[in-house]
């Protein structure tokens, strides 16, 4: 009672502190032990807390049909590709039937090995099944059409194959199981266990059993990781098949994830079910997919283990045009210009599935893009859209695809601050190639699509050599721009080959090099003339002079020219019969050459050959045009070069058809005949898509007008009466408006 009112107060403070004091203690106390068991888990695992669960096939099916997620469909696999665009499958069919046909012969060696009681432990009779292609390829889509089991993908095989139809039986009586290591379900190296059999199994159960959009992957994972952390994957197949009644196809996306130690434990896993159900009724396979296949093979060789690849091929032109059906017919019928415009920004995705998306994405929600942009902005655009897979470009990625030769996949590249192997620059999508030969000596020719080689040549910041590649690049792809004037097609192609000339010694240019002259344009070497290469500028002679003239060299501006050697020239008369380019190359020998190029260009409906009187001709020209440089007492510039009339070189580069040409034409060592053949070497694979593009995509368009015309002159007499003469004239109208806008 004597206590004041402010002695109360000090000692209820007193034991709100003591009683703060003790729920804090506790507090962390309990959060220490829940962290410790946390970190238990996810460290050991042989602590679980799966002492209530029998693990045995039934006692897990019964388990998990009573938790909130399950499937209400089985079998429907779970889809790993987004599919943003939602393409349809095209040029996949021999990728399917190359599938189909390696589980075939896997099953006929099992049943061969019974029937002569053989060793069905010798892993000769289970083989690998990978999937192979850059970044963008179209892995993860293959898989998820693979595993739909679609009726007709089976019939198409059957028709091919009639008597495989005991495997296509058992396919169709099977589950597929999608799982992957990237995108939902990314692999976690923080997580023990997720790289092997832990993670493996995991990722099984969730994708048969459960709706991944009901119960995602990390909450699937975190829930129930206690239950089956120690579950093994014979068991989880075993516990499927009870389910299903079925034989279960397990597809493995994006294996290449979990690094090759985890990689080489997880195929160990795989091949205990793949091995224990061959002579069962119920069989379990599985397919993997890889970007990085070499490193694949070098696992499964020293497992002693067979690889059956399956590989996915770039699209073909048509079925990429394919994919944009629904936006060129957007555009309508009666503007096939800007169809030719779209199909030629497609053409330039050398069919990459994921650059041809990105195009798609583009064009379809930018209406001004699709309706107006040139074909220079469009893919301008498009390589800013795509610029983060193309950011480690540099000029020895593109030099080393240019130069269009094979090289060995571990052959190192110098990118940025480091060197990359070839192998790792197609692993991550830099080069488009395919890779899954079965060599110990792999060697590619290094490709680029064209949309790459475009940012290259206006983002390069490099000087020397490679300012000058680039450079180079966009007057090339400046050029090609002229190839949609038909009318004008043999100056654009000369323009073309000129400027790889010029490519060629800017890729080749080193002090002293020495290249054959015949080596040059991918002909054999006739041990003959070697000549130093150096860099070369273009000159437009003047305009109403004839070509090699008697008196001083002047370009259009009437500036004399003097060192020959650094120029390709160019004669501007029109009546300058005889050649459309000279250079004058130094002989390692000594001495000089003159090299005269002739390019002939023709679409593919032309009829025009190149004949052996023709350039018969054309070579006695040429020769005519020197005899008073050639002479001993020529006082000319060019004669100064000391040349005789052995040093002419006519060179006919020729893009057409060609005609069985006479001895004396391929026996003669001052004739070159360059044909197409030869230039789809030389230019790289890289560069001749184009030159492709205008050899095929014409043909198909002319084809497409008809059929374009029917559909709209269908759609008009669904709405009208039209006589048949307003018919024609409205047919002959629709058509001179189309060629006129091609041409």
């Amino acid at each position: 009672c004597l206590l004041t009112i402010s002695h109360l107060q000090k000692l209820m403070e007193f034991y709100l502190i003591i009683l703060m004091e003790f729920y804090l203690i506790e507090y962390l106390s309990w959060g220490l032990k829940w962290e410790e068991k946390e970190l238990n888990l996810s460290q050991n695992n042989s602590i679980c807390w799966q002492a209530n669960l029998d693990l045995t096939p039934e006692s897990i099916v019964k388990f998990l049909m009573k938790q909130e997620g399950v499937k209400a469909d089985f079998r429907k696999p779970h889809k790993l590709c987004v599919n943003r665009c939602k393409f349809e499958r095209k040029g996949r069919e021999e990728s399917f039937h190359k599938a189909y046909d390696s589980i075939l012969i896997q099953y006929l060696n099992v049943q061969r090995a019974i029937k002569e009681n053989l060793d069905l432990n010798d892993r000769l009779y289970y083989p690998l099944f990978a999937l192979q292609s850059a970044p963008g390829g179209g892995k993860t889509f293959f898989i998820d059409e693979f595993a739909s089991f679609k009726n007709d993908d089976f019939d198409s095989y059957l028709q091919k194959k009639p008597d495989a139809e005991l495997i296509i039986n058992e396919l169709r009586n099977s589950v597929a199981i999608c799982i992957s290591y990237n995108g939902s379900s990314s692999y976690n190296p923080n997580i023990d266990g997720d790289g092997g059999e832990m993670g493996l199994v995991m990722r099984i159960i969730w994708s048969y059993f459960f709706d991944g959009t009901k119960l995602p992957w990390n909450f699937f994972y975190n829930q129930f990781k206690g239950k089956f952390c120690s579950l093994d994957i014979l068991t989880a197949i075993e516990s499927i098949i009870h389910h299903s009644g079925k034989s279960v196809l397990l597809c493995v996306d994006e294996i290449m994830k979990i690094g090759p130690p985890n990689i080489i434990n997880l195929l160990a896993s795989l091949y205990v079910p793949y091995q224990s159900f061959a002579v069962k009724d119920k069989r379990f396979r599985f397919i993997v997919s890889t970007l990085d296949a070499v490193r694949l093979w070098d696992i499964q060789t020293s497992s002693g283990r067979d690889i059956n690849w399956i590989p996915l091929r770039r699209l073909e032109l048509s079925e990429s045009i394919d994919l944009f059906s629904k936006l060129i017919e957007k555009l309508g019928p009666d503007r096939p210009d800007r169809a030719f415009i779209i199909k030629k920004c497609i053409s330039d995705c050398n069919g990459h599935p994921r650059t041809l998306e990105s195009l798609y994405e583009l064009l379809s929600k930018n209406n001004t893009a699709l309706e107006t942009y040139n074909f220079a902005t469009i893919i301008e655009v498009l390589t800013k859209e795509i610029r983060p897979w193309y950011g480690d470009i540099t000029f020895s990625i593109v030099k080393l695809a240019l130069l269009g030769e094979p090289v060995d996949l571990k052959r190192k590249v110098e990118v940025k601050d480091k060197e990359l192997s070839v192998k790792d620059l197609i692993t991550s999508g830099i080069y488009i190639n395919s890779v899954t030969e079965d060599t110990t000596n792999l060697k590619v020719i290094p490709t680029l699509s064209l949309v790459s080689l475009y940012y290259f040549s206006m983002t390069n910041d490099e000087d020397g050599n490679a300012k000058t590649v680039a450079k180079m690049l966009k007057d090339i792809f400046l050029v090609e721009d002229y190839f949609d004037l038909k009318s004008n097609d043999g100056k654009t192609f000369e323009m073309f080959h000129m400027r790889w000339e010029l490519l060629y010694r800017a890729l080749h240019h080193k002090d002293g090099m020495e290249m054959d002259l015949h080596e040059i344009y991918g002909l054999p070497s006739r041990k003959g003339i070697k000549i130093g290469i150096q860099r070369k500028n273009i000159v437009e002679l003047q305009k109403d002079i004839e070509f090699p003239q008697n008196g001083e060299i002047r370009d259009r501006k009437g500036n004399i020219i003097k060192d020959l050697e650094k120029y390709v020239f160019i004669p501007t008369k029109l009546t300058n019969n005889g050649f459309e380019m000279v250079m004058f190359e130094k002989k390692t020998e000594g001495g000089y050459i003159a090299i005269n190029v002739e390019c002939k260009f023709s679409y593919p409906d032309s009829v025009s050959k190149l004949s052996s009187d023709k350039i018969r001709k054309k070579y006695k020209s040429v020769r005519t045009k020197y005899f008073s440089h050639v002479k001993s007492d020529s006082e000319t510039i060019i004669g100064e070069l000391g040349m005789t009339i052995d040093d002419i070189y006519l060179v006919m580069v020729t893009w057409r058809d060609m005609g069985k040409l006479d001895d004396d034409i391929m026996n003669n060592k001052n004739i070159i005949i360059v044909e197409k053949k030869n230039l789809e070497v030389i230019y790289s694979p890289s560069l001749v898509s184009r030159l492709q593009f205008y050899s095929e995509i014409r043909k198909k368009i002319e084809n497409e007008k008809s059929k374009t015309y029917e559909k709209c002159e269908a759609s008009e007499k669904s709405k009208t009466s039209d006589t048949s003469e307003a018919s024609e004239s409205s047919r002959e109208t629709f058509l001179m408006h189309l060629d006129h806008d091609l041409l």
